[in-house]
Formats: C-alpha cells, structure tokens, sequence
C-alpha cells in the first residue's frame, strides 16, 4: 500500500525576482501550470508541461481541483499567482457587494 505525502510549497517575492524562472527545476512533465495572469513563463521547455490552463473565471478552480486530484501523472500544481486569483473572485464576488453582506460572502 502506498502512501500519498502532500507538501505545499509558498513563493513569495518581489516582481520579478525569479519566482516563475524557478519552476524550470520541476519535472514538468508531472507538473499543471493554472496560470491567473495570462503572462508567458520567462524560460524553454514549458511546451513539457502535463498542462498550462489559463484561469479566466475563478469559480472554475474549485471544480478544476477535483479534476486534478484524478489525475494519477500529476505531482505538482502551480497557481500563478494566488494572489491574482484572490483579487479574481474578489471583483467578481465582492467589489460591488452590499457592504452588509460581505461577511457573508467570504464565508
């Protein structure tokens, strides 16, 4: 019986500072890249992705996940960048949201 171990792993960094260059060190072929962005990873060999899905709607990642999590050839996930999908659901949620409900909604 095999054992599935999961590890997360945060990047954090100032624009520009290498955070993207530095998914070139993943086997690519075990990696999907879900990219909020819609900007072009800054090195060769990207075309060696298991897949590249450009997020446009984010209530799609959670139904996307599920989907993932299926998939037997996948080791690594790549959301690029969380924070873009944050601020995704946040306008399409709450930005024009009654103040009173707001609480509600991030629930």
């Amino acid at each position: 019986m095999s054992e599935h171990i999961t590890r997360n792993i945060l990047l954090c960094g100032m624009t520009g500072s290498g955070k993207s260059t530095s998914l070139r060190n993943l086997p690519l072929e075990k990696t999907i890249y879900i990219n909020t962005e819609a900007k072009f990873l800054p090195f060769k060999g990207t075309s060696r992705l298991k897949q590249s899905i450009k997020l446009i709607d984010p209530d799609e990642m959670l139904g996307g996940m599920d989907w993932i999590e299926e998939q037997d050839d996948v080791e690594y996930v790549v959301i690029d960048s969380f924070s873009m999908l944050m601020d995704m659901w946040y306008m399409k949620h709450l930005a024009h949201a009654d103040a009173r409900k707001t609480q509600q909604l991030w629930g």
